[in-house]
């Protein structure tokens, strides 16, 4: 919670969008974008009082929380069966439970879909190769773009879309949905959309829905064919966004078991290309870190038996074509699949401390040690361009400009980074919780990551429409459970302070999110009831 000499007046979504406001509340600009409910002002301490400013322009103290923090008694409570501890290891299960899936496929049939012309086509492929290609690695873009050419040329002379072949068009959709995800209506050109879409949810959820659909056709859960898992790579990136949360795990069990059928990843030989070999191999490795960086509580399909296990090259597909390939990678090349790599590696320490917990052969103590190290060791071995920016830095450089993927990918990979380690020191708990806690330093160092988490995100300036990616939500989300957790546990008001003031930016991280992904606001709810618990003890 910022401090200030006064409360500003302009609203929190206005400010963020660096628009005019006429401060009324709520104000014209988000009553004409029809986000009227969301028009809240900021939340501040002035002289040491959380106050935000009134319409009048005179301040008003809040008696306890923020009122659009305040928690509601009659919209939410959480479930008794389930403890802080359940929370925080069942983060998407918890979800699962206490927020029934929303989402309703708007595609019945071909004619329910919304169909962008071949220019807005086009722009939105390469839209999504920018920023989301080095996450769902679900295709080779060259090869894509290929097909994208025929495929509108096909349209052109008179052909049907429902005339195609339903597993490719699964893709096409599924590439269409996660563009949106990077997308925003106020700083993209609108006139790369279907006017008849609405807004940017709404045809990011008949994108989606085409794609089921799609998947639906070509009778994907009975067929192995390649192309059911690329789609089921894109479109797990979108799940969350769309309120589809329950279906996420099971498609993507669904996909693994189509790559197990198929070999997945494949060789190079007489059948498949360096190219497709890679390709294969960014795509499985999707899969085996949607597994393996799940909660410890999760049962993994993926073992190390199933595979190789060598890593993705951090290569784009051309330098893979041209064959401009070595197994020794300079540290510090610029390339947007460094991300995927150290996921990669991020997955293989958690993967390692996971196995430890449920064999219960090697001391907690010692496996929290090692797994803290070795994403200490990732966070060390990041390119220079990933590394934290030092305090005072330029939020931007010449290289971000000329690669602007690069912010995005430094604060996700450190949020990551920094979330796993609070997590697994907080499977120390059970030490603390009966020793004094400014004895035990794991304790520390868990409370320090899930502050610095959102910490990072509340510097990182990181545009509104970006935090679309579900990622977002649920780390955030994370940092925030851990934080509420420890908050009855405080040593000292000064610490109780601290904690409870990184646990309102964390909810109202969260809020600037709500109108882009459902579970934002259900993370809103549930963590105001926290608040709710704090204040009634």
């Amino acid at each position: 919670m910022r401090h200030t000499q006064r409360a500003p007046r302009s609203c929190k979504e206005c400010s963020s969008r660096k628009i005019k406001c006429d401060k009324g509340i709520p104000c014209k600009p988000c009553t004409k974008r029809g986000q009227a409910a969301r028009c809240t002002r900021e939340v501040v301490l002035v002289r040491g009082v959380v106050t935000v400013a009134r319409n009048e322009g005179s301040l008003a103290p809040m008696p306890n929380y923020p009122g659009d923090l305040a928690p509601r008694r009659d919209k939410w409570s959480a479930p008794s069966d389930l403890s802080t501890d359940d929370m925080i290891n069942h983060p998407q299960k918890l979800m699962s439970l206490v927020f029934p899936s929303q989402f309703i496929s708007v595609v019945q049939t071909w004619d329910d879909i919304f169909m962008p012309s071949r220019s807005q086509s086009m722009k939105l492929i390469q839209h999504g190769k920018l920023w989301t290609s080095w996450i769902h690695c679900a295709v080779n873009y060259k090869q894509f773009e290929a097909a994208h050419e025929e495929f509108w040329k096909f349209l052109e002379s008179g052909g049907s879309v429902r005339e195609r072949n339903a597993s490719w068009l699964a893709i096409y959709f599924a590439l269409l949905a996660a563009a949106i995800l990077t997308s925003d209506e106020d700083n993209m050109d609108l006139s790369i959309l279907p006017h008849m879409s609405g807004n940017l949810n709404s045809l990011m959820h008949n994108w989606y829905s085409a794609s089921l659909y799609c998947l639906d056709v070509a009778n994907y859960t009975r067929s192995s064919d390649f192309m059911h898992i690329q789609a089921i790579g894109i479109l797990q990136m979108c799940c969350n966004a769309v309120g589809d949360i329950v279906f996420r795990n099971r498609m993507m069990a669904i996909g693994l078991g189509i790559a197990n059928d198929l070999g997945l990843p494949y060789e190079v030989g007489a059948k498949h290309s360096p190219v497709d070999a890679e390709v294969s191999r960014r795509l499985w490795w999707v899969f085996v870190i949607g597994e393996w960086l799940n909660p410890a509580t999760h049962r993994p399909s993926i073992s190390e038996e199933h595979f190789d296990m060598v890593l993705p090259l951090p290569f784009d597909d051309d330098e893979l074509e041209r064959g401009d390939v070595s197994t020794e990678v300079p540290p510090n090349m610029v390339s947007p699949w460094w991300y995927h790599v150290i996921l990669c590696k991020t997955a293989l320490v958690h993967r390692e401390f996971t196995q430890g917990i449920r064999k219960k052969d090697t001391d907690l103590e010692v496996l929290v040690r090692i797994a803290d190290e070795g994403l200490a060791n990732i966070i060390e071995s990041l390119p220079d361009y990933l590394q934290p920016l030092e305090e005072g830095s330029p939020h931007s450089t010449g290289l971000e400009d000329k690669y602007p993927w690069i912010r995005w990918q430094r604060v996700d990979l450190i949020m990551i980074l920094l979330l796993l380690r609070s997590k697994i020191n907080y499977e120390c708990r059970k030490f603390w919780s009966n020793s004094p806690p400014t004895s035990m330093p794991r304790r520390t160092l868990c409370l320090q990551s899930a502050r610095s988490v959102i910490m990072l995100l509340e510097s990182a300036d990181m545009p509104i429409h970006q935090r679309r990616y579900m990622t977002y939500t649920l780390r955030l989300y994370d940092a925030g459970l851990i934080i509420a957790s420890e908050i009855p546990r405080s040593v000292g008001e000064d610490e109780s302070s601290d904690l409870l003031n990184s646990l309102l930016s964390c909810i109202q991280l969260l809020e600037q999110s709500k109108n882009l992904n459902i579970v934002a606001e259900k993370a809103v709810e549930h963590l105001r009831s926290f608040l709710l618990r704090i204040n009634d003890r």
